[in-house]
């Protein structure tokens, strides 16, 4: 699956790790916005935020599914994207929106569409983008359309970013990304 990764730009550590674990699990970024200039104040950088804006947006249009790493309600970016994005997943041009985090469903009014699963935990993530993916191929071949109903997995007030075997133990909470 091809995903576009939303977050705060302060969490570009959290956001490279999440990244990187969906890669390695065989799933492609559609942008690695991380790697953007930094171009605060934007009112002094105008052309170059226009310019990243519209990257952005694009790789929304590229991607099957959109995730939005949520930790507290300070992001602005983060949120305009998942507004971008709800409105692809009413065209039909997007298979999903997952948001990644706890305490999420009182944050906006607007997070609370058809087709936007929040998930605790990496883990739980990667089993929701396997089961879509399994879908999208079944349908596809088929024809026939399949409801999937989200798993729900218990979690503590952490929301872990890499606890696969395969990675390095990341527990991401609130404020810190925390190597265990």
């Amino acid at each position: 699956m091809k995903f576009y990764l939303a977050a705060k730009s302060q969490d570009t550590s959290a956001f490279r790790i999440l990244k990187e674990a969906l890669e390695e699990k065989g799933h492609k970024c559609s942008i690695d916005w991380s790697k953007h200039l930094d171009c605060k104040p934007f009112s002094e950088h105008t052309e170059i935020c226009n310019k990243q804006a519209i990257e952005d947006i694009k790789a929304i249009d590229d991607s099957d599914v959109f995730i939005m790493l949520y930790n507290d309600n300070r992001g602005v970016g983060m949120f305009y994207e998942l507004g971008y994005a709800t409105a692809r997943l009413g065209q039909g041009k997007l298979k999903k929106i997952f948001v990644l985090g706890h305490d999420v469903k009182n944050t906006s009014m607007f997070i609370h569409g058809d087709g936007i699963t929040y998930v605790n935990d990496t883990r739980e993530l990667l089993v929701q983008l396997d089961l879509l993916k399994v879908d999208t191929e079944f349908n596809s071949d088929n024809n026939i359309k399949i409801e999937l109903e989200p798993c729900q997995i218990e979690s503590d007030r952490h929301v872990q970013i890499a606890t696969d075997p395969e990675f390095k133990d990341i527990v991401y909470d609130s404020h810190n990304v925390l190597s265990s």
